[in-house]
């Protein structure tokens, strides 16, 4: 059910494409079950909001709203365009009627190499992009995962146009090693789990009474935290609990949906994708997956849990008939669900201790607590072998240093990603795609392993992989054969092999003993 319901990870997308080196021609094309999925989904979420307007969210239109849906160095669809679009020709005549005006162009568009791509300008609009990568794991039901993974990426989109200042921390600097805070958000998961039980069997009294003892553990974990955890996580909700909300929301009604497909009789449809699923059993199995054995594993707290407990609140803000998505929209710091569904079901702030320690009781918070231990010291001795593994690289290490200050970065990884010491230190060591952008910077990583230190002080990033390929480097149009053991000044530098690419034209320092290539960019 994570492929399912999935977070704003590419990696639900991933799931979708099979092998097809193939191009695209216009005439007589052997489709493959994966490009029929590619076209049924653009199919499906046009369907989707022209039948359903408003009905996710008023002013989420993908019926008109453009949006690109890409296959790597493939071909690229813009939908909803209308006229020209530089770099996009007609949509094939002969190709499946989508709904929509659609325009087409073939092999890579601009940078676009699997990652997904917010605020991207196309011929003076501005829109999304999102990949789907040429390779998956067979999956059951895939076509629901990328459905609803499509729905809520491109309402991201949206948010950058329509929503207010959303709060914002790194979630690097998330405390994932607070045992106490982890535990009492286990708990918190088990209380949505049984109001979202209650509001199936429409038990609307026994939903309000564990939505109050819900309130008030968020309360007060929220009041005992590190200040970070609460402004990260109000702002993760507002961000991705609506967009995974807005998801789950298109999938529940895309099994409403009624229209005759131009792939018929080509694939299965949309309806027979979604047929197996049931809400709000969807959403208890999503909270389900997150967690590892009774307690969450460190790498789940930050952000992976918000998905599904962001979408559960906006969910029962609805049974309770809240009119909720106007403020969540308008964002900024005064909204929180929390408060949405305080005023829904009357929690008394004054019954908060007596609460807390019968939902303890109630939910065997030391139980939790123990595990919750294990799994951190799990993550800790992972993490160092990861590293260990890392080091252990034969080739070119290569370590680029850059100030965080407009430095964009985008990640696409189908291995597990580590952070440690409040985000000084990250790891991972499956990269399918790793990008940089900055100010007269790009730089591109592919199927490799990347190591990260920050200095948040200093705003100082350090980004390190391994080459297994010799490197071409090129410093103020000159390229260098020799081992450069001194740091030898550059105004503009391009280094690259077959797995990467910098360039950058901004001054700094390149040093190459031989093992290790150093780029600083600290300007």
């Amino acid at each position: 059910m994570k492929q399912i319901l999935g977070s704003i990870i590419l990696t639900a997308v991933c799931v979708m494409l099979c092998s097809s080196a193939e191009s695209l021609a216009a005439n007589d094309h052997a489709w493959t079950r994966s490009e029929l999925a590619v076209l049924k989904t653009c199919e499906g979420a046009v369907q989707l909001f022209k039948q359903f307007p408003d009905s996710i969210w008023r002013g989420y239109d993908l019926s008109k709203q453009p949006f690109v849906a890409y296959v790597p160095d493939q071909w690229a669809l813009l939908m909803n365009a209308t006229g020209n679009v530089e770099q996009f020709a007609p949509y094939p005549a002969d190709w499946p009627n989508l709904g929509s005006q659609v325009r087409y162009h073939i092999g890579r568009y601009g940078d676009l190499g699997g990652q997904l791509a917010f605020d991207l300008p196309v011929d003076g609009i501005t829109t999304v992009a999102i990949g789907f990568p040429t390779s998956y794991d067979t999956l059951p039901h895939f076509n629901a995962g990328v459905f609803g993974t499509f729905i809520h990426e491109a309402f991201h989109q949206y948010q950058h146009a329509a929503f207010g200042d959303i709060p914002w921390e790194r979630e690097e600097r998330y405390p994932i090693l607070d045992r106490n805070n982890t535990s009492l958000v286990v708990v918190e998961m088990r209380l949505l789990e049984d109001a979202l039980k209650a509001m199936k069997t429409n038990d609307r009294a026994r939903c309000a009474e564990v939505t109050r003892q819900f309130v008030a553990v968020r309360n007060y974990r929220w009041s005992h935290a590190d200040p970070i955890v609460a402004r990260y996580e109000q702002g993760q909700e507002i961000n991705e609990g609506t967009a995974q909300y807005v998801g789950t929301k298109g999938i529940e009604l895309a099994k409403r949906l009624r229209y005759e497909s131009s792939l018929a009789g080509l694939t299965t449809t949309l309806q027979d994708d979604l047929s197996h699923l049931s809400f709000p059993d969807a959403i208890m199995d999503n909270m389900h997956e997150r967690l590892t054995g009774i307690s969450l594993s460190p790498d789940d707290v930050p952000r992976n849990r918000i998905y599904p407990v962001g979408c559960a609140q906006g969910y029962l803000l609805d049974y309770f008939k809240v009119p909720w998505k106007e403020s969540a929209q308008k964002a900024g710091p005064e909204f929180t669900f929390m408060n949405l569904l305080r005023g829904a079901v009357d929690a008394v702030p004054d019954s908060s201790a007596r609460i807390i320690e019968d939902v303890k009781d109630r939910y065997k918070y030391e139980t939790i607590l123990s595990a919750t231990d294990s799994l951190i010291h799990d993550y800790q001795l992972g993490f160092d072998n990861a590293l260990t593994a890392f080091e252990a690289q034969p080739g070119q290490r290569v370590t680029m240093i850059f100030t965080t200050r407009r430095l964009s970065r985008s990640r696409s990884s189908m291995g597990k990603k580590w952070t440690m010491d409040r985000g000084a230190r990250a790891l991972c060591n499956g990269y399918r795609i790793y990008t940089l952008k900055g100010d007269s910077l790009a730089f591109e990583l592919r199927d490799a392993g990347v190591y990260e230190q920050t200095d948040w002080d200093a705003h100082r990033y350090e980004v390190a992989f391994v080459s297994q390929d010799s490197l071409a480097i090129t410093l103020d149009g000159m390229s260098v054969h020799s081992i450069t053991p001194d740091e030898q000044p550059f105004a503009r530098i391009a280094i690259s092999s077959p797995s990467f690419s910098l360039t950058a034209a901004r001054r700094g320092t390149f040093q190459w003993n031989g093992r290790e290539a150093i780029v600083k960019l600290l300007q």
